[in-house]
């Protein structure tokens, strides 16, 4: 899935800043709050989310990033960002979420800059990324009296605030609206229409979330959906459990994911597969494994969506070709093996 913009809020205040989080958030969104407090007050970070990054300039402005994964019924609450500057301070945040996020680690790589001399325009730090398709986050706080700020170019304001009056701070964040081939991003500049050395930027390169699909294929429906289609297994059903109902009178084949490993640097997906089949009767559920054995020969050279069937081998021993008897219940009695399946991600 790749990565798309959610939403956005901001908020501002004195001791506290606190956020709405969007109605629009759906659970596994990637979010990120970027704060601001004129002062040397410390932001604390709120329940449930992880610290990104702290930066200061002197004693005159303090900022923090806050990373988390939405959960289920966050959309709507509120969020307070708490600091423990004196009476008076005045402190800013924005938040932006945004879907395909990997909900494990939503931050790739991110980067900071404080601002080392007075003037309108304050650069973002450019990061390098390892990995492709991930978005780049760029944000400014700052201690000055703007009215509004201009994003680095080639990117999108999402949302800027001002928590004004004498000391005022504003925050703004803005985004490349789309993916980053890995390599270095960010270093433009935000530009507010007022001077100041009391900023700070950060840029923060997003991971996107890896399909399921994409590390370990569901290879009970893949080899289902192979054997249904040939015209050897008509009429028999093929799946991860028998079909509701089913006495063992009839055929049947169970499929049934028995283990394996993931090798990630040679994109390998080494897949145990525990094979069953039913009658009628021990006869009748010996020719069904029989056809399903023929047929597992054709795996590698079949098209599967996004990977490929390599190598398919039976296992022996203990996990070879064998008859499991159910005393209790004679009808049940079923043909067992269990094969390797070499799975290449493509």
């Amino acid at each position: 899935m790749s990565i798309m913009f959610r939403a956005s809020t901001s908020a501002s205040g004195t001791s506290s800043a606190v956020l709405t989080l969007p109605p629009a958030l759906r659970p596994g969104d990637g979010m990120l709050i970027f704060a601001v407090v004129n002062g040397a007050a410390t932001l604390a970070a709120p329940p449930g989310w992880t610290l990104v990054d702290s930066r200061a300039v002197g004693t005159n402005v303090s900022g923090r990033v806050f990373a988390r994964a939405a959960q289920a019924g966050d959309a709507g609450a509120a969020v307070n960002v708490t600091n423990d500057g004196a009476a008076g301070v005045k402190s800013a945040a924005v938040l932006v979420a945004y879907a395909g996020i990997d909900p494990l680690g939503p931050v790739h790589v991110s980067g900071a800059r404080t601002e080392t001399a007075s003037g309108n325009a304050h650069a973002t730090p450019a990061v390098t990324t390892t990995a492709g398709q991930c978005w780049a986050v760029q944000a400014a706080v700052s201690k000055d009296a703007g009215t509004a700020w201009t994003p680095p170019s080639g990117t999108v304001l999402r949302q800027q605030v001002f928590a004004g009056g004498t000391g005022q701070v504003t925050a703004a964040v803005a985004d490349g609206n789309g993916p980053h081939p890995a390599g270095p991003v960010g270093g433009a500049a935000f530009t507010s229409t007022a001077a100041t050395a009391d900023a700070i930027t950060w840029t923060v390169a997003l991971r996107p979330e890896i399909p399921v699909a994409a590390v370990f294929p569901d290879v009970e429906a893949a080899v289902a959906s192979y054997l249904t289609s040939r015209p050897e297994m008509a009429g028999i059903p093929v799946g991860s459990s028998l079909p509701s109902g089913h006495d063992g009178t009839t055929p049947a084949v169970v499929l049934i994911r028995d283990g394996g490993s993931y090798r990630e640097d040679e994109a390998l997906d080494d897949a145990q597969l525990r094979i069953e089949t039913y009658g009628p009767g021990v006869t009748g559920a010996h020719e069904v494994m029989r056809r399903v054995r023929a047929l597992l020969a054709g795996l590698p050279s079949h098209a599967f969506p996004g990977f490929v069937i390599g190598d398919v081998t039976e296992e022996g021993h203990l996990r070879g070709l064998r008859r499991l008897t159910d005393r209790t219940r004679p009808e049940f009695t079923r043909y067992c093996l269990n094969v390797h399946l070499l799975v290449h991600m493509s």
